[in-house]
C-alpha cells in the first residue's frame, strides 16, 4: 500500500511539474525557464536523495516526461505548446539532463555505508 501511494504521488507530482514547465517555460523566457529548471532539479534530486529506493524518482521522471511529450505534440487544431525555438529546445534538454542526473544519483542519505569496527579500536587501546 505504501509503495503504491508513493508511486501515485510521484507520478502525479512529475506530471504536474511537467505541465507547469510546459506552460511557463517560454512565457517568462529566460527567467521562467531558469525557475522551472531549478524547481524541476530540486524536486527530482530531492526524491532521489530522501528516498532509499529509486522508484519515486523514476516514476516522477516518467510522469514528467509523459506530460512534456504530450504537450510538445500537436493538438487537434495543429497548435503546439512547446515550440521548436530556443526556449522549447532548452526545456527539452534541461528535462533530459535532470532526469538522467536524478536517476543516476547514488544511494540516498537514509543509510550509512560506513560501519566502525570496534575490534580494531579495542586492539589499539590494549597495545
Amino acid at each position: 500500500m505504501r509503495v503504491s501511494l508513493t508511486s501515485l504521488a510521484s507520478v502525479v507530482a512529475g506530471a504536474v511539474v511537467g505541465v507547469v514547465a510546459s506552460i511557463y517555460h517560454s512565457a517568462w523566457f529566460p527567467w521562467g525557464l531558469v525557475i522551472i529548471m531549478v524547481a524541476l532539479g530540486a524536486g527530482l534530486i530531492g526524491l532521489r536523495v530522501f528516498f532509499r529506493p529509486r522508484y519515486p524518482a523514476a516514476v516522477a521522471s516518467l510522469g514528467l516526461i509523459a506530460a512534456v511529450v504530450v504537450l510538445a505534440g500537436q493538438d487537434g487544431q495543429g497548435s503546439v505548446l512547446i515550440a521548436g525555438n530556443s526556449a522549447g529546445l532548452s526545456l527539452l534538454v534541461g528535462v533530459s539532463f535532470f532526469v538522467v542526473i536524478a536517476n543516476a544519483w547514488p544511494r540516498g542519505l537514509t543509510g550509512s555505508r560506513v560501519k566502525i569496527d570496534n575490534r580494531t579500536s579495542e586492539r589499539t587501546r590494549t597495545q
